[in-house]
C-alpha cells in the first residue's frame, strides 16, 4: 500500500471517541484522528486510512500485529493494524469502512 500524494487526495479527517475490539474482545476506549485518502487514478474503490489512536485510560498495551476493529463515533467500523506504537498506536488500513 503506497500513497502517491499527487494522485491520491485527502477526502476526510474524522476524529472522536471510539472503541477498539480484537475479534469480539473489547480492548479499549480510545480517541482517534484519521486521515482518509481516496485513490483518484488507479480505480480502487476503497480508501487508504492512516491515523492514530490513543487509549483514554492511558494504560499501555502491546498492540501487536493482529487485526483490530475500530468502532467510530458515527457507527462506522474500520479494520486496521497498528504499524507503530510509542505509546499511541499509528494505524493503517486499506479495508474500507463498513457498518
Amino acid at each position: 500500500m503506497v500513497l502517491n500524494l499527487q494522485e491520491d487526495y485527502l477526502a476526510e479527517t474524522p476524529s472522536g471517541k471510539g472503541r477498539v475490539f480484537k475479534k469480539q474482545e473489547f480492548i479499549a476506549e480510545v480517541v482517534y484522528e484519521l486521515r482518509i485518502f481516496q485513490d483518484n487514478k488507479r480505480g480502487k474503490d476503497k480508501p487508504v486510512v492512516m491515523g492514530k489512536i490513543k487509549r483514554l485510560d492511558n494504560i499501555n498495551i502491546p498492540w501487536g500485529i493482529e487485526q483490530y476493529t475500530l468502532h467510530l463515533q458515527d457507527n462506522r467500523k474500520l479494520d486496521f493494524v497498528c504499524v507503530d506504537y510509542n505509546p499511541d498506536c499509528k494505524i493503517v488500513s486499506d479495508k474500507g469502512f463498513y457498518f
